[in-house]
């Protein structure tokens, strides 16, 4: 796959280990992936960074600025509403709205992988 036609993701998790574990298996499967420790890197790297990300996996439980946060900022923000967010935690609860899917931890790391391909790459409608 040539650089200019990787898609792109960020990837917004707090867990060191995890976030390396994803990263590795997104680029090796050709996507280009920045990594944002918690809600208010990655909302730094959202305004700052051009071109924006096809896709964003957002953990729901981050430091400073929550998972659930984000998505209410995204979603209320003309340049970030219409990427997809695909949603991963821990703790039990529903689904924030607006994410295009959701993932509970221990991650199914092919059912991932299926679900970003689907949304990044659009084949998959909107919810």
């Amino acid at each position: 796959m040539t650089i200019a036609a990787r898609r792109r993701v960020l990837l917004v998790e707090d867990d060191a280990d995890l976030a390396d574990a994803l990263r590795e298996l997104l680029v090796d499967e050709g996507f280009d992936v920045r990594l944002a420790s918690n809600g208010r890197i990655a909302l730094m790297l959202m305004c700052a960074v051009e071109p924006k990300p096809d896709l964003i996996i957002l953990d729901l439980m981050l430091p400073e600025i929550s998972g659930w946060r984000m998505m209410d900022l995204l979603r209320d923000d003309d340049r970030f509403a219409n990427i997809p967010v695909i949603v991963t935690t821990a703790a039990s609860a529903a689904a924030p709205e607006g994410a295009r899917q959701y993932f509970s931890k221990p991650l199914n790391l092919r059912a991932l992988l299926q679900a970003v391909e689907s949304h990044c790459c659009g084949s998959a409608p909107p919810p």
